[in-house]
């Protein structure tokens, strides 16, 4: 019976193992890079409170009100994540002021929170806090 020697193969498979850990490193490295750390770092640190003011600030400062009242979002932070949230909700909401969310002045948003303000033709946003989900509907009378 003939014996193989396996010392040459089990060198190979080391090798290729680190070859793909180094492959790895080098497309984080690269992504990182090219794309910014500030993006990766959200995902890596599941957080992202400064993303979300950020692209309120600049859709207030536009006067893009379409996008400020009605795109949904998602928060997250300390707190969990926020669902299907937009920059309206959070700067008017009390308990979504802490994430510094400012109001927008310049933007008008046909939006209520309380069914007793609705009129035709305006939105109604009430959130559900056990799913942590703002719900959006019409308001119909």
């Amino acid at each position: 019976m003939k014996r193989l020697n396996k010392k040459g193969q089990s060198l190979s498979i080391n090798t290729i193992i680190i070859l793909i850990l180094a492959i790895a490193v080098m497309v984080f490295l690269i992504a990182g890079f090219a794309i910014g750390w500030g993006k990766i770092s959200q995902y890596l640190s599941g957080k992202n409170v400064k993303e979300v003011v950020d692209a309120c600030s600049i859709r207030c400062s536009s006067g893009d009100s379409y996008n400020f009242c009605f795109e949904k979002k998602s928060l997250s932070s300390d707190d969990g994540k926020f669902n299907d949230v937009t920059c309206y909700f959070l700067s008017k909401d009390e308990s979504m002021r802490k994430y510094g969310i400012a109001e927008c002045p310049t933007i008008s948003c046909d939006v209520v929170f309380t069914q007793g303000e609705c009129t035709p033709g305006m939105f109604l946003h009430t959130f559900d806090s056990a799913t942590k989900t703002l719900v959006q509907s019409d308001c119909t009378i």
